[in-house]
């Protein structure tokens, strides 16, 4: 569906680049806080992101925001995400999806704090 592209958290921000040539497809900002651990995943034909303790819903193709969830009461840590999808292999996908997404995070939180 999406496989032209490869979608990136960081500081508070999603970007779409195109895997081809590393072209920015589009951009969208998140949280209303400044920076912050951001992760992604793809499931089905929704792009969810994840910072300051909101989980936000984009559509992969524009990075329009659908909705907005701040998770009220549940303070702004790191939000991990799993998910499932009908289609053949989407759940190797979407652990191969998270584990990229901890691991830029966990570099850029370490790269951070030094």
């Amino acid at each position: 569906m999406f496989k032209d592209r490869l979608f990136i958290g960081i500081g508070g921000k999603v970007l779409a680049l195109r895997i081809l040539d590393g072209q920015e497809i589009w951009r969208q900002r998140l949280a209303t806080l400044a920076g912050g651990v951001t992760s992604v995943a793809l499931i089905g034909d929704r792009l969810y992101a994840t910072c300051c303790g909101e989980l936000t819903c984009l559509n992969p193709a524009t990075g329009h925001i659908h909705w907005r969830n701040t998770l009220s009461g549940m303070g702004t840590g790191f939000i991990s995400i799993a998910g499932s999808d009908a289609s053949p292999g989407a759940a190797q996908a979407m652990a191969d999806t998270t584990s990229a997404a901890a691991m830029v995070a966990i570099m850029a939180a370490t790269t951070a704090s030094t």
